[in-house]
């Protein structure tokens, strides 16, 4: 788990996955979706969840209103690492950004579901 303050503002992974040799598709079914999630009270939940395909996707709605002072909107963006066309078997990378766009509070528990 981690801690993500607002003054560290974001925390990258890059994670290596790899085609399944048998794949026998064109790419245009591939999907890969990461999720963030914290204990804190998050303001904006719709960009908890990001396809590295298209790009951010809608998440749930927000919940109740969180405290005034404690503020802790964590997002996520996936991307494929470079340009290249995956052939099966193939192994790749994707970079994995989460970020606490604050504005007052740290966000405790942060989790990073892939």
């Amino acid at each position: 788990m981690l801690v993500l303050r607002p003054s560290s503002r974001w925390k990258t992974y890059t994670i290596k996955v790899q085609l399944d040799p048998a794949y026998a598709g064109d790419g245009s079914d591939v999907r890969n979706q990461a999720k963030v999630a914290t204990d804190s009270a998050d303001p904006d939940q719709s960009n908890n969840a990001s396809d590295a395909s298209t790009g951010t996707l809608p998440g749930p709605g927000p919940g109740p209103n969180p405290p005034a002072l404690a503020k802790a909107d964590v997002a996520i963006t996936k991307k494929p690492v470079g340009t290249k066309r995956v052939a099966p078997g193939d192994v790749f990378d994707y970079t994995i950004t989460v970020t606490n766009n604050g504005p007052t509070s740290d966000s405790y528990n942060v989790v990073l579901t892939d």
